[in-house]
């Protein structure tokens, strides 16, 4: 889910808090977008403008979530059925499919960061960091190739395949 440069620029700030007050590499190693899915393989441009024709998934970001060591900027509990529909539509990475599963678990909202053992103030962060709903009525629904490396370097590239407008408001 690609929302608009203004947008991107929010979820970036919020993201950039990590590296500059715990010093995690990991959140300037990936994008500034929400994962839906991890996909097993590519599918082709008409299948994701169908899929994006009748997608129901609002583009709405709210407070920070921990799951293990990543933290979030987690979607709304309320859209979990419409962000389970969209990645059902597409074929799921898995261990034994030519494409694997990201770095970090798909359709929790936005990836900010996987939080070291050594991060003693990341909990006060991940609780008192303000967080103001981040909301978009359009976005791009689109196929990212991700390349990652899995060391402490995580360096990461990555490219559009292709993409297709969403337009849905907020509730």
């Amino acid at each position: 889910m690609i929302p608009p440069g203004n947008v991107a620029k929010d979820i970036s700030g919020v993201r950039m808090a990590f590296w500059s007050e715990l010093g995690e590499a990991s959140a300037r190693a990936f994008f500034d977008y929400p994962v839906v899915s991890w996909m097993a393989r590519p599918i082709d441009g008409a299948a994701l403008a169908a899929a994006a024709a009748r997608c129901l998934l609002p583009f709405e970001l709210i407070g920070l979530e921990r799951i293990g060591d990543d933290v979030f900027i987690s979607m709304p509990s309320e859209y979990a059925a419409e962000a389970r529909a969209l990645a059902a539509a597409f074929p799921e990475a898995g261990a034994d499919t030519e494409y694997r599963p990201g770095p970090f678990p798909a359709g929790r909202g936005c990836y900010c960061a996987t939080l070291s053992g050594g991060s003693a103030p990341a909990r006060p962060i991940v609780d008192l960091m303000p967080i103001v709903a981040i909301r978009s009525k359009t976005y791009l629904l689109a196929q990212i190739e991700l390349t990652w490396a899995p060391d402490e370097s995580r360096s990461s590239s990555w490219a559009t395949l292709s993409s297709a407008r969403v337009s849905v408001k907020p509730v």
